[in-house]
C-alpha cells in the first residue's frame, strides 16, 4: 500500500522539497508527472522555501521566548522582568577631591558650589567632565600669619564622571498609552532624580524614589517605577493609588540624570593629585552665593576616578536574574549577601561574604563582606557606609551585625621572554602589543576576583596561541604590594602575601619614599632584605647605600608575611603609593579568601617583555 502521508522529519531546504515532491508522487493525480520540469521545480522550491522560512521563524521564536536560549536583548530584558530584575545600566566613575579656596575678601563667608557644578580634567588631550553630586560647603581654615587671607576647606567632595542631562514630561490622564522615556543613551540610573509638579501654576515639587520593595509602599507614597524598554532606553512609570501616588492630570514630570562614558572614566587621579580639576572663572556664574575674588582655588585628589563600568551583558543578566529572585530581597544566606550587594551596586566587580564561624579567628554574630569596585581597589568610607545601610535597614537578620573588609590586593608583575621565528612572524603582528592584550583578558576572564588563583602554565598557553612564530614562552613573576601610611603617627604594619617567597638571595624591594634620618633629614629612602629575615632602611649618596636602620622590620618567607615595625614615613615621591616588591617561590600564584590578584596595566613596572628573534630551524 502507498502512504500517501507527508514527511515532516526533514528540516533541511533540500530535504523538505524531496519530501513534498515524493508526497505528490503518492497522488494518483500526479504520479505521471515530471517534476524535474522548470514549472513544477520553481514551484516546489517556493514551497519548501516557504515552509523553511516558517519552521526558522518559529525556531528562532520560541527561542526568545525563554530566558536560557533568548540572544536579542529585549527578549532577555522583558523576560528578566519575570524576576523582578532591571538590569544594570552605564555606571559613572566616582572620584573624591578637596577643594580649598583663598581670598581677601570677607563674600567668601557666603559662598557655596552647588550640585552638579562641572568641573573639567584633561587626559592624554581629551577633556573629561565630572560634576558635583551635592551643595559644596566650606569650613574655614585659620591662618595665624595672615589674619587679612580667608581660606576655606571643603570636606571630601564626591564627583561623578559625565554631564547633566534633563527633561520633561506633561502627565495626560487621558492619554492611557503615554510612556515616560529617558530620551538619553549611556545614563547612569543610580544618578535618576525624579521631581514631580503637582499643579503646573505652583512651583513646589515633590521629589519621588526609586521603588525598589513594594511591600513598603501604600497609595500614598512617592515612588516611581523604571525599567529598561525594548530599544534600550529607561522608562519611568508611576503608581495607580494602590501601589504609589496617581499623578494628577497635568503634572509636570522633571528628571535630572547623568551621561556617562563609563569605564573609560577610570583612572582619573592617578598620576596627578593636585589641581587636575580646574574650572575657570567664568564658571562662577553658576556657583551661589556673593562671588569673591580668589587668589588662589586648587583641588587636591583623595580618591582616583574609578568604578565607572558599562551596561550590564546579556549574558549577566540571566545569570543575575535568576538569582536575584532567589534571593527575594533578604539576606539571610551567604549568596543572598552576595546577590543583593551585586545587584544594588553596579560599580562592584567582585564580592565575597562569610560568615563569622569561618573567620580566622571566629568572631559569632557577624558577616564579614570584602567587595572591589571596578577600576579601584577598595571602596570608600562613603560607599561602605551606604553598603552597610542598605542591607541593615530592612533585609539582614536581625541580630546580625555586618562587618566590611578591605581586600588584600596583589599585583603581579610580569617578565615574560618570548622566542620568536623571524622567517614565519606575520609582518603585520605587534607582538608586544598582541601579548599585552592577552594578559589583559586573560585576568579579566579569570583572575580579577575572589578565590581565583594564577597558574602561569594557563597564560604561557595563550601566549603561545597568539602567533605561529612565536617557538616558545616563560614568565618571571614578581608580587607586589601598594599602601599609603600615616605620616601623622609611628605604626606597626603587616604585609601579607599570602603565598610562600624565594629565599635563596634578596627577595624584597621596594620604591622610592620619603624618611626622616637621625638628623631630621628627609631622605628617598628604600627597603630591602638580608636573605635571613630581616628588613632594612636606606638611602643611596652615589653608589653607596647609607643604612638608617638594619632591622626596621622583619619577613617571613615561608608565610609570605612582612611585618615593619616603628615605621613613620614622611612623604610619597611623586605622589605614588609605597610598593613592596618580592619574588614568589612558586610561579603559580594563590590566592587566599579575601585576595584579589590583579595586573595594572597601567603601571610601567607590571609588565616586561623580551622578545628573542631565533630561527626555527627544526619544523
Amino acid at each position: 500500500m502507498i502512504n500517501k502521508n507527508l514527511k515532516i522529519s526533514e528540516l533541511d531546504i533540500l530535504g523538505i522539497k524531496q519530501n513534498l515532491i515524493n508526497f505528490l508522487k503518492n497522488q494518483e493525480e500526479f504520479n505521471s508527472y515530471n517534476f524535474e520540469g522548470s514549472a513544477l521545480n520553481v514551484l516546489m522550491d517556493i514551497l519548501a522555501y516557504n515552509t523553511y522560512y516558517n519552521a526558522y521563524y518559529n525556531n528562532i521564536t520560541i527561542s526568545e521566548m525563554f530566558l536560557d536560549s533568548a540572544l536579542k536583548r529585549s527578549s532577555i530584558v522583558s523576560l528578566a522582568k519575570h524576576f523582578n530584575y532591571l538590569p544594570k545600566t552605564i555606571t559613572a566613575a566616582t572620584t573624591t577631591i578637596e577643594i580649598t579656596t583663598t581670598s581677601n575678601s570677607q563674600d567668601l563667608n557666603n559662598f557655596y558650589i552647588p550640585k552638579y557644578t562641572t568641573y573639567i580634567t584633561n587626559r592624554d588631550g581629551e577633556n573629561i567632565p565630572f560634576v558635583t553630586m551635592e551643595d559644596i560647603y566650606f569650613s574655614t581654615v585659620i591662618n595665624e600669619n595672615q589674619s587679612s587671607t580667608i581660606t576655606k576647606k571643603s570636606n571630601i567632595v564626591t564627583l561623578k564622571q559625565g554631564k547633566l542631562k534633563t527633561f520633561s514630561f506633561i502627565y495626560d490622564i487621558k492619554n492611557q498609552a503615554q510612556k515616560f522615556v529617558i530620551p538619553f543613551q549611556n545614563v547612569d540610573f543610580s544618578t535618576l532624580v525624579v521631581k514631580v509638579q503637582p499643579n503646573p501654576e505652583n512651583t513646589e515639587e515633590n521629589v519621588f524614589y526609586y521603588a525598589k520593595n513594594i511591600t513598603e509602599i501604600n497609595g500614598e507614597s512617592n515612588v516611581y517605577f523604571v525599567e529598561e524598554s525594548s530599544d534600550g532606553f529607561l522608562r519611568i512609570f508611576f503608581g495607580d493609588g494602590i501601589l504609589g501616588t496617581k499623578l494628577k492630570d497635568s503634572s509636570v514630570i522633571r528628571i535630572e540624570i547623568i551621561e556617562t562614558i563609563g569605564e573609560q572614566g577610570n583612572g582619573v587621579g592617578i598620576t596627578n593629585s593636585t589641581s587636575i580639576f580646574t574650572t575657570s572663572q567664568g564658571d562662577f556664574s553658576s556657583f551661589s552665593g556673593n562671588i569673591p575674588t580668589f587668589s588662589s582655588i586648587t583641588t587636591k585628589v583623595i580618591q582616583p576616578s574609578f568604578g565607572g563600568s558599562p551596561k550590564e551583558t546579556k549574558d549577566n543578566i540571566k545569570f543575575n536574574a535568576i538569582r536575584n529572585y532567589t534571593t527575594a530581597e533578604r539576606a539571610v544566606t551567604k549568596n543572598d549577601y552576595k546577590n543583593i550587594i551585586l545587584k544594588d551596586n553596579p560599580y562592584i566587580q567582585d564580592v565575597i561574604v562569610w560568615g563569622g564561624e569561618e573567620n580566622s579567628p571566629p568572631d559569632y554574630g557577624k558577616v564579614f563582606i570584602c567587595a572591589k569596585p571596578i577600576g579601584g581597589s577598595d571602596l570608600s568610607t562613603s560607599e561602605k557606609n551606604n553598603l552597610i545601610e542598605s542591607l541593615t535597614s530592612t533585609r539582614n537578620v536581625v541580630g546580625i551585625q555586618l562587618e566590611i573588609v578591605q581586600p588584600n590586593t596583589i599585583y603581579l608583575n610580569l617578565n615574560i621572554h618570548v622566542k620568536v621565528d623571524p622567517i614565519t612572524i606575520n609582518k603585520t603582528t605587534n607582538i608586544k602589543q598582541e601579548i599585552r592584550k592577552t594578559i589583559d583578558q586573560f585576568f579579566s576572564y579569570y583572575v580579577r576576583k575572589f578565590d581565583a588563583d594564577f597558574y602561569s602554565a594557563e597564560l604561557i598557553e595563550n601566549i603561545q596561541n597568539i602567533d605561529d612564530s612565536i617557538i616558545s614562552n616563560n614568565i618571571d613573576i614578581v608580587l607586589e604590594k601598594r599602601f599609603i601610611p600615616n605620616f601623622a603617627i609611628i605604626d606597626n604594619y603587616i604585609i601579607n602575601f599570602d603565598n610562600e617567597l624565594n629565599n635563596s638571595t634578596k627577595t624584597l624591594t621596594s620604591n622610592l619614599f620619603g624618611y626622616t634620618d637621625s638628623n631630621f633629614i628627609d631622605r628617598n629612602c628604600q627597603l630591602e632584605d638580608d636573605g635571613l629575615g630581616n628588613i632594612s632602611l636606606y638611602y643611596n649618596i652615589g653608589n653607596k647605600k647609607i643604612y638608617i636602620n638594619k632591622k626596621i622590620g622583619t619577613i617571613n618567607y615561608k608565610t609570605g608575611s612582612i611585618t615593619l615595625n616603628n615605621f613613620k614615613p614622611s612623604f610619597l615621591v611623586n605622589n605614588y603609593p609605597i610598593t613592596i616588591q618580592v619574588i614568589p617561590k612558586q610561579k603559580d600564584i594563590i590566592a587566599s579568601k579575601k585576595t584579589i590578584l590583579e595586573f595594572d596595566i597601567t603601571s610601567s613596572n607590571s609588565l616586561y617583555i623580551n622578545e628573542e628573534l631565533i630561527p626555527y630551524r627544526n619544523k
